[in-house]
């Protein structure tokens, strides 16, 4: 009898062990069910009509894939600072949502180091992130042996676009080198029309060409990881010098005063020639206002700069303490696919992050994805990513004074100033090295 009650105690418990497993397996696949049924939320800052069109196509592309799952979404006016600031506020107040818009690089890094993101490495290895993201943009996503987000488009900011009407009516051809350039500008001039237009904050996208042809491919990479002295490095200053030559004395007057959509409709016009490096959102915008791509309006990469293409990278990234992270990196994984890729491409004239798996029937797009897999281009990453963002704010800033007042005496200041916080950002720790 003693046997037998210590076999049916043991069974006894196997079988309350077994039950309990089967219960509590029940018990997860019944949370996990729950947030199935929860919503994804998207915090962006896309605002004007054409991307609008980014959320619907990804909603509709998402849920088709996810039937019962919903991608809802909050546009937050402004750009990078605005939706960082309401992201921390949310995370805050303990209410974050699952996915946010950012910049790949450093603004993703800051998050990450705050311990604010959830790491998508699982999702990454599944997707061979590695072999599938073109590397210069997968090295801005993965750091610190975690993946924190996933790619998702490209946008070149070295593009000069020009008015085809206005290069054909006074002979003019693409130019090659600054010279070249700046014979096609006294042309224009001499026949009563602005060669150049762009707007105030971008003047950081206009003065970079011009740090490619003084220092090179790897001093871009040093620069933008805190290696360089302003002060001591001379190419820097002469940079600035070609800034103001070939750039700020060909600019239409009142030039300041425009936003980056605002500057378009001169060129539009045919009121100014070119539209100097603005990056591929701007063909989007042209197309809305009537205009045929490549017939009306066309781009060549900056002169000195047009075997490299500078670029910047859109990335989603998963928040802790959100409400539905299992569900939300499902929408993650799906914007790997050529198929959401594409439409960020046709929504925003961006180019896929994936390696030469899209096609595009968009002229404009098609050129510059031809340009991406060229191997005689290189393709460096803008200093928005690589820069930490304070030092980042002040060095456009500082571009800005210059491009206002370009003296010397300003010249001065500006990189006296971009030296100290350079040193700054240096004792603070703050400088990453990304591998260029």
């Amino acid at each position: 009898m003693l046997l037998t009650k210590k076999m049916f105690f043991v069974l006894f418990v196997l079988s309350f062990t077994v039950g309990m497993m089967w219960a509590a397996g029940k018990q997860e696949e019944a949370a996990e069910a729950a947030e199935e049924e929860k919503v994804v939320e998207l915090w962006h800052y896309w605002t004007t009509e054409n991307e609008k069109l980014t959320v619907d196509g990804l909603r509709d592309g998402f849920q088709k894939k996810y039937p019962g799952v919903k991608l809802i979404d909050r546009a937050i006016p402004g750009s990078t600072a605005e939706i960082r600031q309401q992201v921390s506020t949310a995370i805050l107040g303990g209410n974050p949502p699952e996915v946010f818009q950012s910049l790949l690089g450093y603004q993703l890094k800051s998050f990450a180091d705050a311990g604010t993101l959830v790491p998508v490495t699982d999702i990454w290895n599944e997707i061979n992130g590695d072999k599938i993201f073109l590397e210069n943009i997968a090295k801005m996503a993965f750091f610190d042996n975690e993946a924190w987000g996933i790619p998702f488009n490209i946008h070149t900011i070295n593009p000069v676009w020009y008015n085809v009407e206005v290069f054909k009516k006074y002979d003019l051809k693409e130019p090659t080198t600054w010279e070249e350039f700046q014979r096609v500008c006294k042309v224009l001039k001499e026949n009563g029309v602005a060669p150049l237009i762009d707007a105030a904050w971008w003047t950081v996208f206009a003065f970079e060409p011009f740090l490619i042809e003084t220092v090179g491919i790897d001093g871009w990479g040093d620069i933008g990881q805190g290696k360089t002295s302003f002060t001591e490095d001379k190419r820097i200053r002469k940079a600035f010098e070609l800034f103001k030559e070939y750039f700020l004395d060909n600019l239409i007057e009142n030039w300041s005063g425009y936003s980056w959509a605002e500057a378009a409709q001169p060129l539009i016009k045919g009121e100014v020639a070119m539209y100097f490096c603005m990056g591929n959102w701007l063909g989007n915008l042209l197309e809305t206002n009537g205009l045929e791509p490549i017939k009306d309006f066309d781009f060549f990469i900056a002169p000195s700069t047009e075997k490299v293409l500078i670029g910047q990278g859109g990335t989603f990234g998963l928040l802790k303490d959100s409400d539905s992270p299992n569900t939300a990196k499902l929408f993650l994984k799906y914007c790997s696919t050529p198929e959401a890729q594409m439409v960020f491409s046709n929504t925003q004239n961006g180019v896929s992050t994936l390696k030469g798996s899209v096609s595009y029937e968009n002229p404009i797009l098609d050129k510059f994805s031809r340009l991406h897999d060229n191997p005689d281009y290189t393709f460096i990453i803008n200093y928005n990513h690589l820069m930490p963002p304070a030092f980042y704010t002040q060095f456009y800033t500082q571009i800005e004074k210059y491009a206002a007042d370009p003296t010397p005496k300003t010249l001065d200041e500006v990189l006296k100033e971009l030296e100290n916080l350079r040193i700054e950002a240096r004792d603070n720790n703050e400088w990453v090295d990304w591998g260029y």
